[in-house]
Order: structure tokens, then C-alpha cells, then sequence
């Protein structure tokens, strides 16, 4: 992947509108586009992070983490062969690497969580390595969060069931009177509760209608408490009234109509039932007895007195008797005892109507046994009479019955209502602890299904301490840093770090560049990344907090991406992005020869306005200035003088005045560095000008508060660099720089003409 131009990048941030126009010479002999060597100078804010992120995308075969913001970002770039890829080519990665502060973050992980303790701290190399242990830590970490949510889960279970036990038997021991609520257990509540919410999610009801004020509700309970008492009545009336059903009067009237033959009749028994009673049951007694004396006078019975009592009572009649005094003592049974003690007037009318009821069924079978040998019948209309009769009976205990019931039940509701919203929360906590916990669940299966696939996947690039070791004294200049190589408890490789002979806690933001720089240059012989076809990009590996390394640095990217002493490089395509001007000057000069002969690119990003005044970055050839110098101080004394050659209009223009700041500082250090040279300190080289206290002041505060040294990349500058006392400044530095070398000055501004 060799890159021809950046056609386009948009709304990225200050790259909004980035083209490749402004790369046209006027003249047309140079070609502008990128070239096998290419280094790009840019001041702090001008975009050299966004576009290096812009085209790690391709790397990474996604939208890298930092640019995920801007939803509607669109770049394209031409690679050397014509074709193009954009922000819609993401799905494979492409043969690219890119260095800059992301992977300082991915590829260098110290563990966090030992930082700071007794416990040595262990650093790790390698974002597959580095995704890999986080995803096992979060793994750990979602399994203690499970745990503790099934602990949780496990309590509010228990909290649910004792609630709907609880609830439950207070239901029960109220409405105790009632059949219903006799065996009223937890499943009868929830179902209760699960009905009622129903009604209520479905607008039947609300819960301020289910609740029952306490003066209606102790009336209501009160009635409950005497159903007890005529629970027995009640139960009694509908099982003996329901007896009395159409087949059971079949039976009756089949009874009432049977006739006997009998061998003899004895008519003084025929027509006199009382005696024919006596009779039969004093015959059945002797026969069991075998008497052959009449147990009542003592005289001798007579054996043709047997036969003929005998003939009389034959079978059939016994049979058909039988059958009477069953039925006599069926209907009998039916009756309703002690009526008078029923405390309910209803209910002691319903027992009287079964009485009677009963007495007139019993009042016609007894006419059949007391003239046992003639057929009687009911008529249709008595059978039905006596139906209905028992059919209300029967509805009406149990419309009394329901009415108890439904009575309880509008309690049952009410006390479920008084604890629906707590009963809810119940439910609702249990529900969210179970939904979380699938969730945790969820979630450690995929991490693991993860971990197995980095297991099986990651190529554990091993960069022994020894080589770590060498590596940092090129960088750092010194060999206080020692790394020792050990294996955690999965057998991952990953380094303790002394500094000295001490356990070095924390490691600086130079030694994490630097260690994740060597890392970086390492892999790129080792990582699946071919590297004579392919494009490296460092961006910005020297900042202002570790310029001493700048030299060691230089000749350590050269020492990696060149064949041996050559300028032949080892990769396809190397792009060098910084703010450090120095830092650029060397690999300038490296590659001047290159450069004359346009095999190496000189390039810078610049800030300007837009139509709606919106700050916008974008790529230009490199100031002629800053390619014919070896020092940016011309270049930057070049842009005061320019500034201080503006209208008042201009001067207000905050594309103008954004950077001045930086500029300032940078030329008023290096001509105090050679003016004053015994003196390290900013300050006091200032304070050193032959100058009033004031200006001294004012453009020492300027300088140093206001430049990029002591501001965060994404803040950018406060607006008071705009106001009119900032201009002043600006001059102010110019000024007091004629004051104390008018000369230099003057020599200064022949040689920009």
C-alpha cells in the first residue's frame, strides 16, 4: 500500500475540508505528490493526530476509537497504482502501520490495579496481548459482579417468597369462615395479585377501587366472622337440596307404582298396616330365633300359622318393603335439624323450605307402605313441583353461599391492593437482579468465547528484556530502565520494570513512547506486515516534555526502517509527522539528496479560515523558509515580521493570531539562548533585556501562558488572544528584541526579502 495523494478528508475534526489542491506548484516542475520518504511539519493543533488516526483506520480495518465521534467523516486517498479507498473500504485491513499517541495507549498496559501498591507492577506489550488480559480481567470482574448479583438475587427471592407466605396467611386466618380461603396458601395470592394487575394494566379496574375504607371494610368482616358459624347450615342445605334430583323421583314413583303376588292373603294384615308391621317384623324375629313358642303370649304357634304368615310375607313383599323403609329413612336423613338455633333469617327459611319439602316427599312414600299391595303414583305435576322447589332451595343456599364468598373475595382484593405497590417492587427487584444476572451471564460467555479465539489466534510477539534493555539505552540515553521478562498466571508474557535498583512504579510518558516506539519498529520485521510494499507512519514521537531524546530517537527510526548505513529504506513508503522543527531537520538533512532529487517530500499543515470562519487544517509544500534553513528561527521571525506588516483587520483575524503565541516564544528562546547564554532559565533571560519591567512582563506572560507548551492540544488558546492588548504583544516581542539587538534585527529582515 503505497499512498499517491490524500484526495479528500471531511468533517474530521480540523481536517473538514482537507484536499490536495493546495500541493499544485505554479510552475508545475514538482511533483507534489507523497514520495517514498515523507516528512510533514505542523504546529500543535494543526491535524498531524487526526490524519495519522484518519489512516490508521485502514490499519486497524475499522473506525479507530478517536474518530468514532464524527458520524458523517469521509476521506480518500489515491495509492500509486490509480486505484482508491475511502472510509467505505474498511472491511480488510490494509498493509499499513501507523505509530502515534493511540498506540502508545493500545500497546503499552501497566496493570492498574497492582499500580501504586506493594504488589510489583507489571506492564504488558501489544494491543492483541493487551485486549486479550483486559478481556480477562473484565471477565473476572463481570464474574464478582455475578456473584454478588446472584447473592442479592438469592436474598430478594427470599424477601418475594416470605412476603407473598406472609400475605397469604393473614388472607387466610381473616377469611377463615370462608371454604375458599381454608386452605388459602403463596400460589392462591400470586395468582390473585397476577389477575388484579391484569384488570388494572387492562383498565377494568384501579387499585383505589379495590381498597376498601376501614369502616366498610370491619363491617364487611364482621359478616365474614358469622359465616363460620353458618358455613355448616349452609353446606348441609345445598348437599341434602340437591339430592332431590328427576332420577331420584324415578325411583320413588317406580317404588309407588310396584305391586306383589302373594301366595296368601291374610286380609286383617292387608288392611291394617300398623299390625301387618308388627306381624312382619315379630315373624322375622322368631325365624331367627327358632321359636316355635310366640315370644309374646308363650303359647305354642301353630306350624300352619308360619306357613300362612310366611306365604303372606313372601319375598316380593319383603323385597318391596325394604326398598320403602330405605327410601323413608333417605328422605328422613334429608331433614334439617334444629333449625330454630340458624342465627341468619334466610337461611333458617331455606332449611324450613327443605323440611317441608322433605315431609311431603316421605308423607308419600309412607302412603305406599301403609298400603304396600296397591300401586300408586306422582304425578308430572307433583315431580316437577317438587324439583323446582329443591332447585331453589338449592340456588338460593348457594347464591347465599357465593355471596360470603364474593364478600371475601372483595377483602381478599383490598388487602391485596393495601400491598400491591410493595409486593410490585418485589417483583420488579427480583425481575432486574434476574435480568442482570443473565446479562453478567451474557456477557462472560461472550468474553470467554473471546479469550479462546485471542488464545487461539494471538501471535505472541516475545521482545526479550534483553533487547527492551538495549533498545531503551539507544533511545533514552541511559540504562537506568531494566526490564525482566516473566509470565503471569496464563503464561502471558509481560515485563517488571526497575528503575535503579528500585521497582519502578510508574513509568513517564517519554519511557511509554519510548518503549511502545521500539515495540512498534520491532514488530514491523516480525508482524505479518510487508514491509517493502507497505507505508509506516510515525507521528510526532518527540514532544516537548522529551526533546533530550530527540537525537537518540532520530538515529533509532533511522537504524530501524533503513538497510544498514544506506538510505535505502526497508519499507515501502515512510511518512515522518511533527511539531518539532529540529526533530524534522535531521532526517532534512539525512535525506537532502533525496529531496533534490524528489525522492523525498517536504510537507506542512497549516491552519486557516473557512467561508463560515470555522478553523480548518490542511497540507501545503513546506515554507521555502524552513527548507532553505536549517533552523526554524528565520521561518518564524519571517511570520512576525509579516504579522506586524498587516492591517488593523488582519491583526483582529483569529486564524492570524492563533498560532503567534507558539511563534513568539520559539523565536524570543532562541535569540535569548544566544544572547544570554549563561542563563537556562526563560525568565530570567527575559528579565536580562535592557527593557521596561512592563513590557517584560507582558510578553513574558504572553509567551509562556498563552503557547502550546502549557496548553492542552484540545483546548486550543483562550479567546483573549484576539483582543487588541494581544496584538500589542506581538509587537511587544519584536520591539524588544530591536531594543537588545537592532543589528541582528536588521540583518534579520535584508535576508527575508
Amino acid at each position: 500500500m503505497i499512498i499517491k495523494k490524500i484526495t479528500k478528508i471531511k468533517n474530521t475534526g480540523n481536517l473538514h475540508d482537507f484536499n490536495w489542491s493546495n500541493l499544485k506548484p505554479e510552475d508545475n516542475t514538482v511533483n507534489p505528490d507523497f514520495k517514498k520518504i515523507n516528512l510533514i511539519f505542523g504546529w500543535n493543533g494543526t491535524g498531524k493526530t487526526t490524519l495519522s488516526r484518519v489512516l490508521r483506520n485502514f490499519e486497524l480495518g475499522k473506525v479507530c476509537k478517536k474518530l468514532e465521534k464524527y458520524k458523517n467523516s469521509e476521506y480518500e486517498i489515491e495509492l500509486i497504482d490509480g486505484s482508491k479507498l475511502s472510509h467505505l473500504d474498511l472491511e480488510n485491513k490494509k498493509n499499513i502501520r501507523v505509530f502515534n499517541k493511540d498506540f502508545i495507549e493500545e500497546n503499552i498496559f501497566q496493570d492498574i490495579e497492582q499500580d501504586g501498591k506493594s504488589v510489583r507492577p507489571i506492564y504488558y506489550l501489544g494491543d492483541k496481548k493487551i485486549e486479550l488480559i483486559q478481556e480477562r480481567k473484565e471477565r473476572e470482574k463481570k464474574q464478582k459482579d455475578l456473584e454478588t448479583t446472584r447473592k442479592d438475587l438469592a436474598e430478594k427471592e427470599k424477601a418475594k417468597e416470605k412476603f407473598e407466605s406472609n400475605t397469604a396467611k393473614n388472607i387466610k386466618d381473616t377469611l377463615l369462615g370462608i371454604k375458599k380461603f381454608q386452605f388459602y396458601e403463596k400460589p392462591f395470592f400470586i395468582g390473585a395479585f397476577r389477575t388484579i394487575q391484569q384488570k388494572i394494566e387492562n383498565g377494568e379496574t384501579t387499585i383505589d377501587k379495590l381498597k376498601i375504607e376501614t369502616r366498610f371494610y370491619n363491617d364487611k368482616l364482621k359478616t365474614i366472622k358469622n359465616v363460620e358459624a353458618l358455613q355448616v347450615w349452609i353446606n348441609d342445605i345445598k348437599a341434602k337440596s340437591g339430592n332431590i334430583t328427576k332420577s331420584y323421583l324415578e325411583d320413588i314413583s317406580e317404588i309407588l307404582l310396584k305391586t306383589v303376588s302373594l301366595q296368601k292373603i291374610i286380609e286383617r294384615l292387608k288392611d291394617d298396616w300398623e299390625l301387618s308391621s308388627w306381624v312382619q317384623q315379630g315373624l322375622s324375629l322368631h325365624k331367627k330365633k327358632k321359636s316355635t313358642r310366640c315370644e309374646f303370649c308363650g303359647q305354642q304357634i301353630p306350624k300352619e300359622r308360619i306357613s300362612e304368615l310366611e306365604a303372606h310375607f313372601n319375598k316380593d313383599y319383603t323385597e318391596l318393603n325394604d326398598s320403602i323403609n330405605k327410601k323413608i329413612n333417605e328422605i328422613n336423613d334429608w331433614k334439617i335439624e334444629e333449625t330454630e338455633k340458624i342465627p341468619d333469617d334466610s337461611l333458617k327459611r331455606l332449611a324450613q323450605k327443605l323440611n317441608n319439602l322433605s315431609k311431603t316427599l316421605i308423607t308419600e312414600v309412607i302412603k305406599k307402605q301403609k298400603n304396600i299391595l296397591a300401586s300408586r303414583t306422582l304425578s308430572k305435576e307433583t315431580k316437577n313441583s317438587l324439583l323446582n322447589e329443591a332447585s331453589e332451595i338449592n340456588k338460593s343456599a348457594i347464591n347465599l353461599d357465593n355471596s360470603f364468598t364474593n364478600l371475601a373475595e372483595e377483602l381478599e382484593s383490598s388487602s391485596i391492593a393495601d400491598n400491591f405497590d410493595e409486593y410490585k417492587d418485589k417483583i420488579k427487584e427480583v425481575a432486574d437482579l434476574k435480568e442482570k444476572k443473565a446479562k453478567f451471564v451474557s456477557d462472560i460467555e461472550q468474553l470467554e468465547e473471546k479469550i479462546r479465539k485471542g488464545e487461539r489466534d494471538i501471535k505472541d510477539f516475545k521482545l526479550p528484556a534483553k533487547d527492551i534493555n538495549n533498545d531503551m539505552v539507544s533511545f533514552l540515553g541511559h540504562s537506568d530502565l531494566h526490564f525482566a521478562a516473566k509470565g503471569d498466571e496464563h503464561g502471558e508474557v509481560c515485563y517488571e520494570i526497575k528503575r535503579g535498583d528500585e521497582i519502578a512504579f510508574n513509568l513517564s510518558e517519554s519511557e511509554k513512547t519510548a518503549i511502545s516506539l521500539i515495540y512498534f519498529l520491532r514488530k514491523l520485521k516480525e508482524d505479518e506486515f510487508n514491509s517493502t510494499e507497505g507505508a509506516v507512519l510515525i507521528d510526532d514521537p518527540i514532544s516537548s516534555l522529551d526533546s533530550q531524546f530527540l537525537y537518540n530517537a532520530y538515529s533509532f527510526i533511522i537504524s530501524s526502517i533503513e538497510i544498514d548505513s544506506s538510505n535505502d529504506l526497508l519499507v515501502g513508503q515512510f511518512f515522518l509527522l511533527t511539531h518539532n522543527y529540529d526533530f524534522l531537520n535531521l532526517f532534512k538533512k539525512k535525506y537532502r539528496n533525496k529531496i533534490d532529487k524528489n525522492k523525498c517530500g517536504l510537507y506542512m499543515l497549516r491552519i486557516s479560515l473557512d467561508s463560515s470562519k470555522k478553523r480548518m487544517s490542511n497540507i501545503y509544500e513546506l515554507d521555502h523558509l524552513l527548507k532553505k534553513f536549517d533552523s526554524d528561527y528565520q521561518y518564524l521571525f519571517s511570520k512576525l515580521i509579516e504579522f506586524e506588516k498587516t492591517t488593523d483587520e488582519e491583526k483582529s483575524d483569529l486564524t492570524l493570531i492563533y498560532p503567534y503565541p507558539n511563534m513568539a516564544r520559539r523565536v524570543l528562546e532562541v535569540f535569548l539562548s544566544f544572547r544570554f547564554p549563561g542563563k537556562s532559565d526563560y525568565k530570567d533571560k527575559i528579565d536580562s533585556i535592557k527593557a521596561s519591567k512592563k513590557i517584560k512582563e507582558s510578553v513574558y506572560r504572553f509567551t509562556n501562558l498563552k503557547s502550546h507548551g502549557t496548553l492542552k492540544e484540545a483546548e486550543g488558546f483562550s479567546p483573549e488572544i484576539i483582543e487588541p492588548a494581544s496584538q500589542n504583544h506581538i509587537l511587544d516581542v519584536l520591539k524588544l528584541m530591536r531594543q537588545e539587538d537592532e543589528p541582528h534585527c536588521k540583518e534579520m529582515e535584508k535576508l527575508l526579502k
